[in-house]
């Protein structure tokens, strides 16, 4: 992408990210950046070709950062932790051009859709090679399905991202940190392990 690209890309990121897609409008943008409407056109044929540029920005913002913490990792549970907290901290980072991804994507049409669709794919592949090494590895237990646990870890990280605080509680590399320690040590306590019910309860009274 040249330069110029680039800045129109920054520009649409933020404004999408303040006002919403469909309430921005090319217009909008060109007044953004002090240049003309046609300035922009000469780059972007629309501004459906402009929400996916940003798109494929956050994917691959956030894909880089993972690849980079993952390749100092040789042990499997290390080399997850470091890149469920570098997938956090890019999101917030980049939380312009992430929130296209997460509020924006019926705003495409098919074809943009599935172009999206290459980019992020390619990414999910790094974690499925990385989660199936895992459990060739012992880390993960034989018959978990390890397309679930990354839906869960990606579902999980984007409502963090949404809710995320800086004032908060929580960092987000302790966020990342507590995510893997609950589905890796689990939450609830074994059947075995705890209290017996009293005489007379029920442990839910139904419908």
């Amino acid at each position: 992408m040249l330069p110029r690209q680039q800045e129109i890309v920054r520009a649409a990121a933020r404004l999408f990210h303040a006002r919403g897609y469909a309430a921005t409008s090319m217009r909008d943008l060109a007044a953004a950046l002090g240049v003309t409407s046609a300035a922009l056109y000469y780059h972007f044929p629309g501004k459906e070709d402009l929400l996916v540029a940003v798109m494929r920005q956050g994917v691959e913002l956030v894909q880089v950062a993972v690849a980079q913490a993952m390749a100092d990792c040789d042990d499997p549970l290390l080399r997850i932790r470091a890149g469920l907290r570098a997938h956090l901290l890019a999101c917030l980072e980049h939380q312009e051009y992430v929130s296209a991804l997460l509020y924006e994507t019926r705003a495409l049409s098919p074809a943009a859709q599935a172009e999206v669709a290459r980019v992020r794919d390619a990414y999910e592949a790094l974690w499925a090679e990385t989660l199936a090494a895992a459990q060739q590895a012992g880390v993960v237990r034989p018959g978990v399905d390890v397309r679930l646990v990354r839906l869960l870890c990606f579902g999980a990280i984007n409502w963090a991202v949404l809710c995320f605080r800086p004032a908060g509680s929580y960092q987000p590399a302790q966020i990342a940190d507590a995510l893997l320690d609950y589905l890796s040590q689990g939450v609830f306590v074994a059947e075995a392990a705890r209290p017996a019910q009293a005489p007379g309860r029920e442990v839910c009274s139904g419908v």
